[in-house]
């Protein structure tokens, strides 16, 4: 056979070849160092890697299968998963290989051996049509993952059965509170406040005799009576803030109303009242709960505060009932003061937080140096 080619084309030709030539060169060049960072990649893998044809017959595997197995390579090398790990001749019930074969999807199991956890998982590899060609299967040790979760289960039990418990006390310590409260309230009441009552009505009947008194004794009966009269008023007031009976006959508002104007009459603390779509009665555990946490703040900001002026609102919102009361005192840092284990004002923030707490609901306390304080409540109805 003739070629007939100039020299031109006959040069052309050679450059060609050339360039293919060089071209093909760098081609495998890339694929060589394509294939080593390949297997670096493969062998640097902590778990132990398979590639297995459809039948589950192990193709390949990584240096981590090698140590994992302590076989050689070509002891593993065209023998099953189940053969080499569980030393059986079928599957092992649960497969993730089997379950693969039939889904065609990524397929995964836990898996104890001995007193190891491994988690097994395997990926196939479809080929065009869609058929199964191969699959990679991947062994990961998680024994130290899975005690650590026991654990974590562990402690979030025991810190569960703990806040229980710490619930309960703190329930028992309030009712305990409240049933005090109560019983010093009808006491006083009932007892001191009925004595000092009958011991004026004494006094007025001795200045209403016909007789000559002293004129410096009836002067000391007038300042005697009058004394048991203030007295017969304090002790109301401190019985009512014990245990407020309007509370019991009139419902909250009425209550909180009560208490603003008790403190007013005492005080220069201006306090501002507003109250939306509040049922007229609440569960009882609830309105007691709203009215202490109220009586709690403000007694803070009149001790504390050194406040002009306090906010107090009362709201239905949906299911739930919100409260805030402000002040535009001198404020403190909460976390500081909530840290502290002395104090009446520590004690009192978490007594309040604890009330909101058991009826499930949430206090939040806002407050910075020279801002003023915010104690918002939400405790649903």
């Amino acid at each position: 056979m003739t070629i007939n080619l100039s020299y031109e084309e006959l040069e052309q030709r050679v450059r060609d070849l050339e360039t293919e030539t060089l071209e093909s060169k760098r081609a495998n060049e890339a694929l060589r160092v394509l294939s080593l960072a390949w297997q670096t990649l493969f062998d640097a893998v902590t778990d132990s890697v398979f590639l297995i044809d459809s039948e589950g017959k192990i193709l390949l595997c990584n240096k981590a299968t090698v140590n994992f197995l302590g076989k050689p390579i070509n002891e593993i090398v065209d023998n099953t998963c189940w053969e080499l790990v569980h030393a059986t001749s079928e599957p092992i019930k649960g497969c993730p290989i089997v379950r693969m074969r039939e889904t065609r999807r990524p397929e995964s199991l836990e898996l104890p051996v001995g007193d190891r956890v491994f988690y097994v998982a395997t990926h196939p590899v479809l080929d065009q049509d869609g058929n199964l060609a191969s699959a990679v299967h991947i062994i990961t040790d998680i024994t130290e993952r899975k005690q650590a979760e026991d654990a974590l289960r562990n402690l979030n039990e025991r810190l569960s059965k703990e806040s229980g418990q710490r619930q309960q006390l703190s329930r028992n310590l309030i009712d305990l509170l409240e049933g005090e409260r109560s019983q010093i309230s009808m006491e006083l009441h009932n007892s001191i406040a009925q004595t000092l009552v009958a011991l004026k009505m004494e006094l007025e009947l001795i200045l209403e005799q016909q007789v000559k008194i002293d004129t410096t004794l009836r002067n000391w009966i007038e300042s005697a009576k009058s004394k048991m009269v203030a007295t017969i008023r304090d002790l109301r007031t401190i019985s009512h803030g014990l245990r407020p009976a309007i509370l019991d006959k009139l419902g909250l508002i009425s209550a909180i109303r009560d208490l603003l104007d008790s403190i007013k009459q005492l005080t220069e603390l201006q306090i501002h009242f507003f109250s939306k779509n509040v049922p007229k009665r609440l569960d009882s555990k609830k309105e007691l709960a709203i009215y202490r946490i109220i009586q709690e703040s403000l007694n803070n900001i009149i001790k504390h505060a050194q406040a002009k002026k306090a906010f107090v609102n009362l709201v239905k919102k949906g299911e739930s009932i919100t409260l805030s009361v402000e002040d535009d005192g001198i404020g403190f840092e909460p976390d500081k003061v909530m840290d502290s284990q002395n104090g009446n004002v520590a004690s009192g923030l978490l007594i309040m937080r604890e009330r909101a707490e058991q009826l499930g609901g949430n206090l939040y306390i806002l407050s910075r140096i020279d801002w003023g304080t915010h104690i918002l409540v939400e405790i649903p109805i």
